[in-house]
């Protein structure tokens, strides 16, 4: 296999096998366990060579506007309920004070 390399895939792999080595530890200096490359190209295949094409960013970006929108408005609600148990809350003690002070003059 070696053989059959080009002159440029030939230095790629010197490269590569220079750089594919423990560099500290016990293994020092050894390559990479197959495990350990198979992770990295599986890395490299989810990352790297993830293409988005810019009209499904788009689309991902509206999706995403609308929710934030709906999940605004639900804040919204939430906080004008709480504003009018508050005011609620409010009213019903004036009126309670108002009895008991009414309950007093007639005492």
């Amino acid at each position: 296999m070696v053989e059959q390399l080009f002159d440029a895939e030939f230095s790629y792999t010197i490269n590569l096998i220079s750089t594919m080595h423990y560099s500290r530890g016990p293994n020092k200096g050894k390559i990479y366990s197959s495990y350990l490359q198979k992770k990295a190209n599986e890395y490299l295949d989810q990352t790297l060579y993830k293409h988005q094409n810019y009209q499904s960013l788009q689309d991902s970006n509206s999706q995403l506007e609308k929710t934030n929108k709906k999940y605004y408005r639900k804040n919204q609600v939430l906080i004008r309920q709480t504003q009018s148990f508050g005011a609620q809350t409010q009213h019903l003690r004036d009126q309670k004070s108002k009895q008991i002070a009414e309950i007093h003059s007639l005492v």
